[in-house]
C-alpha cells in the first residue's frame, strides 16, 4: 500500500492510531510501574481508602482535590484495594487528553494526529505521571478539556449551551483538582476579549459564565455542609503550607529573576519537555501565519503560546509574586497544544519545504546550546529528534515512499523513553519489592518496632491496607526513642536502597542504626534485587542506645570558648537575637582534643545549625580529625541537597559514623563551615555534639 492509499483511509487509520495509545497506557502500566514515589501519591490512596467508608479528614488539603479522589474511592469500591484500581482513574483520564488530541486534530492530515499523538503520549513525564497517582494528569485533562470545548465551539459549531456546559465542567473539575489550573486564565480572558471586540460567541460567553458560577456556589455550599465553613479548604492549604523552595515570594529577588529566565527553560529542556515546544517556536518565527496556517492551527499554536507564557511568568499567589514551583509534572497540559502545534508545523513544512533554512538554523542553533551546557545522553535524545526533523522535506521530495518509514523513525526517537522507562521498572522491580516487605510484615505476630526511612514507612501502611496491627508500630529513622521504647518489642530496621533514594538520605543523614554492623543484628532478609536488607536488633532496645558525651552550642550571641573567634558578627540577619556569623571562607571552629572524651568502640558525631545561603551554594560543615598537623579524615557535607529555601535559617544536620581507631588519642576534632566561593552565607546556632556506643 503506497502513501496516497494509505491517506485515502485517514479517518480508519486515526481512529486506530488513537486506539493503539489508548492501549499503550495500560500496557506501559503492566509492564512499567514503579510503584509510588512515597508522599503524595500514597496520601492520595490514604484518603481514597477512607472515603470508601465516608470518611474524610478536611484538616488535609488533598482531601479536596475531588478530581482524583473521588474516581479512585469508586474504583477501589468496584476492584478492591489495589495498585491497580488506584491508578486506573489516572490512565483514563491520560486516555481522555489523547482523545481530545485525536479530536483537535480530527480534519487534520494523518501526519498530524499521528506526531502530536506522539508527543502527549511519549513526552518523558507525560508517560510517566500517565501511571503515577498524582492531581497533575486529571489537571491537565481539565486544561484540555476546557479549551477544546471554545474549540469545539469555534470551529466544530458546537452549541453555546453544550460548548458553555463542556467549559463549566471542565474549569470546576480543574478547580476541584488543583490549583494549579489558575495558569489556564491568560487562554480564558485572550480569547473573550478577542471574542467580544469582533461580537462572536457572546451566547457561549454568558452561557459559561452562569453556568460556572452556579458549579462553584454549589461546590462551596458542598464544602460548608461538610465541613461548616466556605472557606476550610483555603483554611487547609494555609495551615499546611511550608516554607521550600517554591515559596518564591519569601526569597531573594534574584531567586524569582533565575526561575523566570532561566530555571523554567533549563527545566523544560532537561526533562525532555522541549522538543515540541521549540518547533512552535520556531513556527511563529518564520512563518506568516495567515498564509500558512488554518484558524484551527492558528488557535492551537497562540494557545500553546499562551500557557506557556502563563507557566513562566504567571503568579499562583495574590499577595506576592510567586510563579509556579519548578518541577516538570505541574506543566503538563503544555505538550498536547504545543505537540499539536508542532506536528502542523512539521507536516507543513515537509510538505511544502518553507522555512527550511530558518528552521535548520534555529535547530541547530539550540544544539549547539546543548552541546556546550548539558551531558550526552540529552544532546543525543534531542539530535536524534530535531534532526530527523531537518530531513522529512528532503524524503519527502525525493523518496515519497520512503515517507511513512520516516515519519515511524521519528516516532521511534521521540518514543525512546517508553523503552527506558520499562528498563528502569525492571530494575525497581516493584512487584518484588512489595512482596517482600508485605510478607514480612504479614508474618509479625508479636510487638514490634519496624525501623525505616519515610518513603518504606508510607509503603509498608499501604502494604497493610492501612489497617495496621496493633502490635506493629511503624515509625521513621529519626521516631525511634531508645529512652521511652517499649523493652518487650521487637526492633526490626528495614534498609532499601530504592525507597532511601526517594526519602532523600544519604549515607552522612541516616541515623547510626542504620550503618551499624554488629553481631547483635541478626539478618532476616538481604535482597541483592531489589536491594533490601531486614534485620532484627537482637539485644532490643538496649542496642539502639547511644552516650552523649560532648555537645557544644554556639549562638554566637557571646564568645564560647570551645570556639575560635567569629570573623564577622552580622547583627542585620540572625535566627537567635543578636547576632549570627557571616561566613566569608571559613567559619568560626571548634577543636575538641580526643583526650577528654570517654573511649568507646563506636562513635558519632553530629553537626547541626540553621543555614542562611542566598543563592544556590557551595559550601558545607567540614569534619576534620587531625593528629600531629596531618588529616586522618577529611569530610565535608554539602548544605545545597538540604537548602529548602534561599534567604532563609534552614535547619541542616548531618551525622558521621566512626570506629575508635578512627579517633585515636592525642588528636583533634575540628568543625567548621568552608564557603569555598564567597557566596552570601550566614549561619546561627551551630551545634556539635559526639555521642558513644558500646
Amino acid at each position: 500500500m503506497n502513501y496516497t492509499q494509505l491517506a485515502s483511509k485517514e479517518p480508519l487509520i486515526k481512529r486506530v492510531i488513537f486506539i493503539l495509545s489508548a492501549l499503550l497506557v495500560f500496557l506501559f502500566f503492566k509492564i512499567g510501574f514503579i510503584g509510588f514515589y512515597g508522599y503524595d501519591d500514597l496520601i492520595y490512596t490514604d484518603i481514597a481508602k477512607q472515603l470508601t467508608n465516608w470518611n474524610l479528614d478536611f484538616s488535609d488539603h488533598f482531601s479536596f482535590r475531588w478530581g482524583l479522589i473521588i474516581p479512585m474511592a469508586i474504583c477501589y469500591k468496584i476492584f478492591g484495594f489495589n495498585d491497580f484500581s488506584g491508578v486506573l482513574p489516572v490512565m483514563l483520564y491520560s486516555i481522555g487528553i489523547l482523545y481530545l488530541v485525536y479530536k483537535m486534530t480530527k480534519n487534520s492530515h494523518i501526519f498530524v494526529t499521528i506526531i502530536a499523538l506522539a508527543f502527549t503520549l511519549f513526552t518523558h513525564w507525560n508517560l510517566a505521571y500517565s501511571i503515577k497517582i498524582m492531581a497533575d494528569i486529571p489537571t491537565a485533562f481539565a486544561f484540555v478539556l476546557a479549551i477544546y470545548s471554545y474549540f469545539s465551539k469555534a470551529f466544530n459549531n458546537k452549541s453555546d449551551l453544550a460548548a458553555a456546559l463542556t467549559l463549566a465542567i471542565a474549569l470546576i473539575l480543574g478547580f476541584a483538582t488543583k490549583g494549579t489550573i489558575v495558569l489556564i486564565i491568560p487562554v480564558i480572558i485572550t480569547f473573550f476579549i478577542i471574542d467580544i471586540i469582533n461580537r462572536k460567541n457572546i451566547r457561549f460567553w454568558i452561557y459559561s459564565a452562569l453556568l460556572l458560577i452556579l458549579f462553584i456556589t454549589t461546590y462551596f455550599l458542598i464544602i460548608k455542609t461538610l465541613t461548616g465553613n466556605f472557606f476550610t479548604r483555603f483554611n487547609s492549604i494555609s495551615a499546611n503550607s511550608y516554607l521550600n523552595r517554591c515559596s518564591y515570594g519569601e526569597q531573594p529577588t534574584i531567586i524569582v529573576l533565575k526561575r523566570i529566565l532561566i530555571e523554567f527553560w533549563d527545566m523544560m529542556i532537561y526533562q525532555k519537555m522541549f522538543i515540541p515546544i521549540v518547533i512552535t517556536f520556531a513556527s511563529t518565527l518564520i512563518l506568516k501565519f495567515r498564509n500558512y496556517y488554518s484558524q484551527k492551527e492558528v488557535f492551537i499554536t497562540i494557545t500553546a503560546l499562551i500557557l506557556i507564557a502563563s507557566s513562566n511568568f504567571m503568579s499562583i499567589s495574590f499577595s506576592s509574586y510567586n510563579p509556579m514551583c519548578i518541577d516538570p509534572r505541574h506543566y503538563l497540559f503544555i505538550t498536547p497544544f504545543a505537540g499539536i502545534a508542532a506536528a502542523s508545523f512539521l507536516h507543513k513544512y515537509s510538505t511544502t519545504k518553507k522555512g527550511i533554512i530558518p528552521f535548520s538554523i534555529i535547530t541547530f542553533s539550540l544544539l549547539l546550546l546543548l552541546i556546550i551546557f548539558y551531558n550526552k545522553p540529552i544532546i543525543v535524545f534531542y539530535f536524534k529528534i530535531l534532526f530527523t526533523c531537518c530531513i522529512l522535506p528532503i524524503t519527502y521530495k525525493y523518496a515519497k515512499k520512503l515517507y511513512p518509514a520516516h515519519l515511524i523513525i521519528l516516532i521511534i526517537f521521540i518514543s525512546s523513553d517508553f523503552i527506558s522507562e520499562t528498563k528502569y521498572s525492571k530494575y525497581v522491580n516493584y512487584k518484588s519489592q512489595k512482596e517482600i516487605s508485605s510478607t514480612f510484615l504479614r508474618n509479625i505476630t508479636t510487638p514490634a518496632y519496624i525501623i525505616s526511612d519515610d518513603v518504606q514507612k508510607n509503603l509498608n501502611k499501604y502494604y497493610l491496607n492501612y489497617d495496621i496491627p496493633e502490635n506493629i508500630k511503624l515509625i521513621n529513622t529519626y521516631e525511634f526513642n531508645q529512652e521511652t521504647a517499649d523493652s518487650n518489642c521487637n526492633i526490626y530496621i528495614i534498609d532499601n536502597e530504592y525507597t532511601k533514594m526517594l526519602s532523600g538520605l544519604s549515607e552522612s543523614t541516616l541515623p547510626f542504626y542504620f550503618k551499624l554492623k554488629t553481631q547483635n543484628y541478626k539478618e532476616i532478609i538481604n535482597s541483592k534485587k531489589p536491594k533490601i536488607r531486614i534485620s532484627k536488633v537482637a539485644d532490643k532496645p538496649s542496642q539502639l542506645t547511644q552516650k552523649l558525651i560532648f555537645s557544644s552550642l554556639n549562638t554566637f550571641d557571646y564568645h564560647n570558648n570551645l570556639w575560635s573567634n567569629s570573623s564577622v558578627l552580622d547583627s542585620s540577619v540572625f535566627n537567635s537575637a543578636p547576632y549570627s556569623e557571616k561566613v566569608i571562607e571559613y567559619s568560626t571552629t571548634i577543636n575538641i582534643s580526643t583526650d577528654s572524651i570517654n573511649k568507646y568502640n563506636i562513635y558519632t558525631i553530629k553537626i547541626s545549625g540553621l543555614i542562611n545561603s542566598t543563592s544556590k551554594s557551595t559550601a558545607g560543615y567540614v569534619l576534620s580529625i587531625e593528629k600531629e598537623g596531618s588529616s586522618i579524615i577529611w569530610k565535608m557535607f554539602e548544605f545545597e541537597p538540604k537548602l529548602k529555601a534561599y534567604g532563609n535559617f534552614i535547619p541542616i544536620k548531618y551525622e558521621h559514623l566512626l570506629n575508635n581507631e578512627e579517633l585515636p588519642e592525642q588528636s583533634t576534632v575540628k568543625v567548621y563551615i568552608w564557603n569555598k566561593n564567597h557566596e552570601e552565607l550566614f549561619v546561627d546556632d551551630i551545634k556539635v555534639e559526639i555521642l558513644g556506643i558500646n
